[in-house]
């Protein structure tokens, strides 16, 4: 028996895709499905601060370039 253990999302459509690595097609496998627990340590950075209230993300670095400008100058005012 041979555990291969990979970490996916689920799907719209309440659908789990599994990619099966070194298997051939036809070939019969068990699958075992365990909901993950998360610590908050495997969450991207730029996900929690796209979720604070209030937050800023730029799409370009012009944008925020343009940004910081537009701060600075509001200090000489």
């Amino acid at each position: 028996m041979q555990l291969l253990q990979i970490h996916t999302r689920v799907r719209p459509g309440e659908r789990i895709e599994v990619p099966a690595p070194r298997m051939t097609v036809g070939e019969e496998v068990e699958v075992t499905v365990v909901r993950a627990r998360h610590t908050g340590s495997l969450e991207h950075a730029i996900d929690i601060i796209d979720s604070l209230p209030g937050s800023q993300l730029f799409k370009t670095p012009e944008e925020s370039d343009e940004y910081l400008k537009q701060e600075r100058d509001s200090w000489d005012r």
